[in-house]
């Protein structure tokens, strides 16, 4: 039983410090807000694990939100390209 306790301690720690690394390695343009950055950097000093999940899940779905930014973009170059083209024939 201590040897699982240890596991899932030596686990957590390993976690929460890799989502501390992750938010020290974004840059400040990936966040929206002045004070977004620092305030994650407390949110995980201060809630340790369950501040590190919480964090994981925001980075995923900002994650998400610029591959959809991303992919409009092109659909819209592509489009816009397209209309261009047809514009010329």
């Amino acid at each position: 039983m201590t040897v699982i306790l240890v596991i899932v301690a030596i686990g957590s720690i390993v976690f929460w410090m890799r989502q501390v690394f992750l938010l020290m390695e974004m840059p400040d343009d990936v966040f929206p807000g002045r004070f977004d950055k620092a305030t994650w950097a407390a949110i995980l000093l201060v809630t340790s694990v369950f501040g590190g999940l919480v964090f994981m899940i925001w980075r995923w779905t900002a994650q998400a939100d610029r591959e959809v930014e991303r992919l409009a973009r092109e659909i819209g170059g592509i489009a816009q390209h397209a209309s261009t083209k047809s514009e010329g024939q």
